[in-house]
């Protein structure tokens, strides 16, 4: 039976080749945002280029602005985005993605290395975050119904095994078009955790997240998948999203799922109600940065925040965030877990904060011990002086009163946490780092810090 299972898949990859592999050989890729072409990738001379067809409005301003015809990223400072535009490798999945990808590609009998940066894309399609779109595709599964549901004990299946590199797709014969299904929905999207988009109802019923367009009652969601490794971290995450949405911080509404474990899900902010699509870009493609290697600085955030949209609201947002990441130990405030929304009309803004979660181990590796978004240089120990110093710098109005707020608002963490079903051994560790920190934080409460140069945002 899963002899005959590859085949079928086999014979599918055929039938999409023929329309899409002449291209994909000929290395050249039409890239469109708001349905429109906005340029092509191709094959010249051995590298990438891309080239600029029309464009409007500024989609990557910083680095890749439109006055710029030709781009090419060929030096060893972007193997991480496969030497591909930043803007464009922002749409390519991350760890858990790429494992589900590399097992489908096993099971047709190619490594993921072999891919091409222009298959890549093409895997991509029309069916990545945010607004831009990838043509020819190659699609990992028919279009299908915008009603195809999904199998969630399949999905938690496929998260476990790739989590811990045994993912091989030995399903059964009659799981072929729901494999299909769930190999799209987990590819589509970044981020380490196993995780999917979806479209779920008030009920909890769950279907793919790949079309614009969801029946009635149904929202765009991110789903966060609890597995063995992750048991536990979407109540965490839940406790924090409400503490954070307390603090005045933006997010888009989100819940817990408990079926077949408790799972995290979170509305999109890449698409509205209406099922339209809304370009993004994280932190990390605007500024040319590997987020798994690069920090950046806070200040140069508000920056880039001023220089997009002057809205001080949007600064004092970013401020907001900063201090609730210090004080509740979120140290994953890596250059991709801070996004942009372009609209239509070419108008930027602050996307809605994610991933906010307990992220310490000061034990452990340097990656979870630290902030990789800095403050007045320092990526620990940062204190009460200094956000005061950071605040009055960028105009926030009474940040010493902010900062008391989220104080205020993180004392309820223990409680809060115990409702949503948190550990008592895990509430327990939260709260002696967490208050570490907050003795450190307040250790410079009445000294005055002068903040040091600023010379690290270009225009």
């Amino acid at each position: 039976m899963f002899i005959s299972f590859l085949k079928d898949i086999k014979r599918t990859l055929c039938l999409q080749k023929e329309h899409a592999q002449k291209k994909i050989m000929e290395n050249r890729i039409i890239v469109k945002l708001y349905g429109k072409e906005l340029g092509e990738l191709y094959g010249e001379n051995g590298r990438i280029v891309f080239r600029y067809l029309s464009a409007n409005v500024e989609p990557s301003p910083f680095k890749m602005p439109t006055s710029n015809a030709f781009y090419s990223f060929e030096s060893r400072n972007f193997q991480y985005t496969h030497h591909l535009p930043p803007m464009l490798a922002d749409s390519l999945p991350d760890r858990f993605g790429s494992e589900v990808l590399k097992a489908y590609l096993a099971s047709i009998h190619r490594a993921l290395q072999s891919l091409t940066a222009f298959e890549r894309l093409s895997y991509i399609g029309e069916h990545g975050m945010g607004a831009l779109e990838y043509f020819p595709q190659l699609m990992l599964s028919p279009h299908g119904d915008n009603r195809d549901s999904i199998d969630l004990s399949l999905l938690l299946k496929i998260g476990k095994e790739a989590e811990n590199n045994k993912l091989n797709f030995q399903f059964k014969a009659n799981e072929k078009n729901m494999l299909e299904r769930i190999i799209s929905i987990s590819t589509s999207i970044g981020g380490a955790r196993p995780k999917a988009v979806i479209g779920r109802d008030g009920s909890g019923n769950i279907i793919s997240g790949l079309h614009t367009k969801l029946p009635p009652g149904y929202k765009h969601e991110i789903i966060k998948l609890e597995t063995e490794n992750t048991r536990g971290y979407g109540r965490v995450e839940y406790t924090y999203y409400q503490l954070a949405r307390k603090s005045g911080i933006i997010m888009m509404p989100s819940s817990l799922l408990s079926k077949e474990g408790c799972h995290f899900c979170t509305q999109r902010f890449d698409r509205t109600e209406e099922g339209e699509k809304i370009h993004v870009q994280s932190l990390a493609a605007l500024q040319f940065l590997d987020h798994n290697q690069d920090s950046y600085r806070i200040e140069d955030i508000m920056r880039m925040i001023n220089h997009l949209s002057g809205d001080q609201r949007q600064i004092e947002q970013a401020y907001r965030r900063m201090v609730f990441n210090v004080l509740s130990a979120n140290r994953d405030d890596h250059p991709k877990n801070t996004s942009f929304l372009m609209n239509r009309q070419g108008r930027w803004s602050l996307a809605p904060a994610y991933d906010l979660c307990y992220t310490y181990a000061p034990q452990q590796a340097m990656w979870s011990n630290v902030h990789h978004t800095t403050v007045n240089g320092k990526n620990d120990k940062i204190t009460h002086a200094d956000f005061v110093s950071l605040g009055k710098e960028f105009e926030v109005k009474k940040p010493d009163q902010i900062i008391e707020e989220i104080q205020d608002r993180f004392v309820a963490f223990p409680a809060l946490a115990k409702e949503n079903g948190v550990s008592a051994e895990k509430i327990e560790i939260i709260v002696a780092n967490t208050q570490k920190i907050a003795k450190e934080f307040n250790a410079e409460k009445n000294i005055r810090v002068k903040h040091k140069p600023k010379n690290g945002f270009n225009l």
